[in-house]
């Protein structure tokens, strides 16, 4: 950047579009700047964010414009200093397509500061009607699982109210297309929970699981927002390790049986008389008869006595 690349170029149609132009260092009133937004990747804005671009690049402005002063890089390092009341900007001026601005910005941000899932399906969308997905791959890294079917569902990905959840890691992108597929008045309920409590990957999946087995279950005839309000799930997310009592909950309902036998078994162990050194939990989801026992001894010794006493009752 602000400089020609003497790279080998071995694919003259792909780095015609993406290769650096020759830039110069100029200084620009922040008043003549263009912000309209067909280069932004910023997703929400980060001032001050491009403190490792300073260390990594010094003496070199974190900002690159177009001949006309539109910004392809450094939107948020633009809005730092307007908050700082800065009258004018020192960029790297260069004749950026807007392929190779994109391909640019993505990079820099990917390299600098980490670009978020929501900023990845955002310069996706910018970069469809210009090249194909395998092109694109070979210009830019995607550390998601993008395929043509994420590329034809990329508005509905985008939509506003995926944005809080996308842009800060709370759902992958596979929830995220499975939350696609549901019904528009569905996504909402579902996206909102995933925002509010921090599920992993695994415990998002089981829930998608269930729930749309419910809502096939009854045929359409209720809502996921019901379904939640039917399980009081406003008030399990405030609650202790939330992400348990809301699986726990919404399995009680999509195998009823299992949640009996579970609440049955639980009342039988907890009158036994266990040491507290001794843990017991059943097979997941019951599946055999098999009962887990755990126990915590204070030494080898310790160990060949509950063996001794084992194998005594054994005999």
């Amino acid at each position: 950047m602000c400089k020609r690349s003497n790279r080998t170029r071995s694919k003259p149609d792909t780095v015609r579009e993406t290769a650096d132009p020759a830039t110069t260092v100029t200084t620009i009133p922040l008043s003549a700047l263009k912000r309209d937004g067909d280069f932004r990747l910023s997703f929400p804005l980060r001032p001050g964010s491009y403190h490792a671009f300073t260390r990594r690049f010094p003496g070199l402005p974190p900002l690159v414009v177009t001949p006309d002063n539109r910004v392809v890089f450094g939107h948020d390092h633009l809005a730092f200093l307007e908050e700082d009341g800065a009258q004018e900007v020192t960029a790297c001026r260069g004749a950026y397509t807007l392929t190779s601005g994109l391909v640019l910005n993505y990079n820099l941000k990917q390299a600098l500061d980490g670009i978020n899932l929501y900023e990845t399906l955002v310069f996706l969308r910018k970069m469809a009607p210009v090249a194909p997905l395998e092109r694109i791959r070979r210009w830019v890294r995607i550390p998601h699982p993008v395929d043509d079917t994420v590329m034809d569902r990329l508005e509905a990905l985008l939509d506003e109210a995926f944005i809080p959840a996308l842009s800060a890691g709370l759902i992958d992108l596979e929830t995220a297309r499975r939350i696609v597929d549901l019904p528009s008045s569905d996504r909402e309920p579902m996206i909102g929970l995933f925002t509010t409590v921090p599920f992993t990957q695994s415990q998002r999946r089981i829930i998608l699981d269930m729930t749309e087995e419910l809502l096939a279950g009854s045929q359409r005839s209720t809502s996921l927002r019901r379904l939640f309000r039917r399980l009081r799930l406003n008030r399990l997310e405030t609650a202790e390790r939330p992400q348990k009592k809301i699986i726990s909950a919404l399995a009680s309902i999509r195998y009823p049986h299992l949640h009996a036998e579970e609440r049955s078994w639980k009342d039988m162990i907890a009158a036994l008389d266990i040491p507290e050194h001794i843990t017991v939990k059943p097979a997941t989801a019951f599946e055999n008869r098999k009962i887990e026992v755990r126990a915590e001894l204070e030494d080898v010794t310790a160990l060949v006595q509950l063996i001794e006493k084992l194998k005594k009752n054994r005999s």
